[in-house]
């Protein structure tokens, strides 16, 4: 278990809450904070991930989309 960090499933997506992190718009303790315990949670619990995607609370994917677009693409190049 990563501490601080909540986990659930939605629409099969993986979601983090990184619950130890404050809601300060930037810093350390913000958003840089969480991107953190989010990304130790995916190397902790599957470090062979593909791809991995970070984003507030206030962003809309439409995971189809975002799952084709993916998945048209090698994941050893950065987009």
């Amino acid at each position: 278990k990563t501490e601080g960090v909540e986990y659930s499933r939605c629409l099969g997506f993986d979601v983090l809450r990184a619950a130890a992190c404050t809601n300060d718009y930037s810093g350390a303790s913000g958003p840089c904070c969480r991107c953190e315990a989010s990304l130790r949670w995916v190397l902790q619990h599957d470090p062979a991930v593909k791809w991995y995607c970070f984003m507030d609370d206030d962003v809309y994917l439409r995971g189809p989309a975002v799952l084709a677009m993916l998945s048209a693409r090698p994941h050893t190049e950065p987009i």
